[in-house]
């Protein structure tokens, strides 16, 4: 039996790691800040550590008797935020690391935004950063204190550069659902992931992946918006929502290579692309308010 500590055990990801850990027989601690919102967890077998990573004085001692660290906390928000989020929290997670000298492997789910808008440029984990507002440069900065801090022989750091995550509670769902929604940036390149790999692939990276290395986990196909809106709507029998080229696109576009993460850690896609993902996803289908015509 193996045992894990989760920060953002209560979270979309993290709830859904939890649940994998425990059916496997593993033990899990989960740090979330209100536990009323995990009983189900609770219930399940995890025990709860109530705490924030942005303070370091409340995870003081959660890391003890722990073999891996599991740092899934993420979302967006104001610039102070995000570095309390993405650096300030990583660095405080490490630091537990370091003063508990137990664990073995510490996995950040970073995201790909860290590659800016790249246009059509196929990218791997070797592409330069570019930062284009404080989303991707917190999430750069995040990965950096990752790598600054690794030690071969004491603590392998690993950092997931994780694509849209595809799940029943994705942001899709409220885009879709949303009359005023538009696609602004019709010819934009995004790379999802569903999210049972992407639970997939942090067992996959703690078992195999190097130390000290990020990885691209996305799925096989990246796609344009058009495409993809194109797709989902035709799944469910409504109107394709309307594009208005030239509107706000927060990460620009990002056409993201999955090679060097499936060979080093041996992994095979459960769902290869969006379509397989959706299809997963609708199944019973979803409700969605329709767009008028």
């Amino acid at each position: 039996m193996a045992t894990y500590l989760i920060a953002g055990a209560g979270g979309n990801l993290g709830s859904r790691l939890v649940k994998h850990l425990l059916g496997r027989g593993e033990r899990v601690l989960g740090i979330v800040r209100d536990p009323l919102k995990v009983s189900d967890l609770e219930e399940l077998g995890m025990a709860v550590w109530q705490g924030d990573i942005t303070d370091y004085n409340s995870i003081e001692g959660a890391v003890g008797g722990m073999e891996f660290v599991v740092n899934v906390v993420g979302g967006f928000g104001d610039p102070e935020f995000l570095e309390n989020t993405y650096v300030t929290g990583n660095r405080n997670l490490l630091r537990a690391c370091a003063i508990a000298g137990e664990a073995a492997a510490y996995l950040f789910t970073n995201h790909i935004g860290v590659y800016g808008g790249s246009g059509e440029e196929l990218l791997t984990e070797d592409s330069p950063l570019r930062g284009m507002g404080p989303i991707n440069e917190t999430a750069i900065r995040a990965g950096e204190a990752i790598r600054s801090y690794h030690a071969p022989g004491k603590l392998d750091t690993i950092e997931l550069r994780v694509g849209g995550i595809l799940s029943d509670r994705g942001n899709w769902r409220a885009r879709l659902s949303d009359p005023n929604f538009k696609i602004s940036a019709p010819q934009a390149w995004t790379s999802f992931i569903h999210i049972d790999d992407i639970v997939r692939a942090i067992e996959a990276a703690l078992e195999f992946g190097r130390q000290g290395s990020p990885y691209n986990v996305v799925d096989d196909e990246p796609v344009q918006q058009i495409d993809f809106y194109t797709s989902v709507a035709g799944l469910l029998s409504i109107p394709v929502p309307p594009v208005t080229p030239g509107g706000p696109n927060i990460f620009g576009s990002l056409r993201v290579n999955n090679a060097k993460f499936k060979q080093e850690c041996n992994f095979m896609l459960r769902y290869p692309t969006y379509r397989e993902s959706m299809k997963a996803i609708l199944q019973p289908p979803a409700e969605i308010h329709h767009h008028s015509v």
